[in-house]
């Protein structure tokens, strides 16, 4: 019971206390009129809990550690009921607190976030409302699954192409290939001033055809092992720089982009790699294992010679 729920329950006492002692059939008909709204008000409080639609696919599939996002969906459907709903969703480790206002236009709103990175198992959702009257607060449980992938923040670098420690000087050809958007690292000598000039606000870097020899720009190969005296925070830096050199890539509309974590390779053209990849950056951990492949940019925290 809410609080005027605990009113309307001492009213309702009282007047039907008054009822039986006086036998008035005046403070019967009320009292019955009374029980009638508190029988109505649960039923359609029951039937807006069971109207709510499944949201996992509504649900977006990751987010940022550390970034706030504000979820908000419309579930285009018609519903003949209105009322808000809270809505949190369980894992093993944190819930999800979300809203659903269902209206004619029903509304799903919610402020997800989350600290560190992490690969959650969604199953277990609890609804909970006090529409229509907010007498009651009604509640249930329904199981609904879903993976949500919190990916690391990202950490800017300056790329090298070839990836080693050793090479830190970008290697290009003389052809001029294309315009790719400025990102923090880029050398100053690599942007097109003239058509900076005239666009303030968006910079653009010249990219050239590369020799053979050159590492192929749209392939990050990221080496999950972790050195023995290295600390934890310097695995997540890692994986930061991986998710801000991939983010750039995605941001900037390229479509050819080759990622190999650890042993395990994936093409981000194709939807279902670009989902797999998400949940595998989530929940990755140190390896034994270099990184898969040859070629590429390598992200790496172990010096090889």
């Amino acid at each position: 019971m809410t609080r005027p729920g605990v009113l309307l329950a001492g009213v309702l006492a009282g007047l039907w206390l008054a009822a039986f002692y006086s036998g008035n059939n005046l403070l019967y008909l009320c009292g019955a009129m009374l029980c009638a709204l508190v029988f109505v008000s649960i039923w359609q409080g029951v039937r807006l809990l069971k109207s709510v639609p499944p949201i996992a696919g509504l649900f977006p599939s990751s987010i940022q550690a550390g970034e706030p996002f504000v979820l908000r969906v419309p579930l285009q459907q018609q519903s003949t009921l209105t009322g808000l709903v809270d809505l949190r969703w369980f894992c093993d480790r944190q819930d999800v607190p979300l809203q659903i206002r269902l209206e004619n236009d029903s509304l799903l709103t919610g402020r997800l976030w989350s600290e560190r990175r992490s690969l959650l198992h969604l199953n277990r959702q609890l609804l909970i409302t006090t529409a229509p009257l907010g007498l009651w607060k009604l509640s249930c449980w329904r199981q609904e699954s879903k993976a949500w992938a919190i990916l690391p923040k990202p950490l800017p670098w300056a790329e090298s192409r070839f990836g080693g420690n050793r090479h830190n000087t970008p290697f290009e050809g003389d052809e001029l290939r294309d315009l790719r958007g400025y990102v923090p690292g880029d050398a100053l000598s690599r942007i097109h001033w003239r058509k900076a000039a005239l666009e303030v606000n968006q910079w653009s870097v010249k990219r050239f055809e590369q020799h053979d020899q050159e590492a192929d720009a749209s392939t990050l190969r990221v080496d999950l092992r972790l050195p023995d005296l290295a600390a934890a925070q310097s695995f997540e830096n890692l994986l930061g720089k991986a998710w801000y050199w991939i983010d750039a890539r995605l941001r900037q509309g390229e479509q050819r982009i080759h990622i190999t974590l650890g042993q395990k390779q994936f093409d981000l053209s194709l939807p279902e790699q670009k989902s797999a990849f998400f949940m595998a950056l989530a929940e990755a951990s140190p390896q034994i294992l270099p990184a898969a492949g040859q070629g590429g940019v390598l992200l790496s925290l172990v010096e090889e010679l």
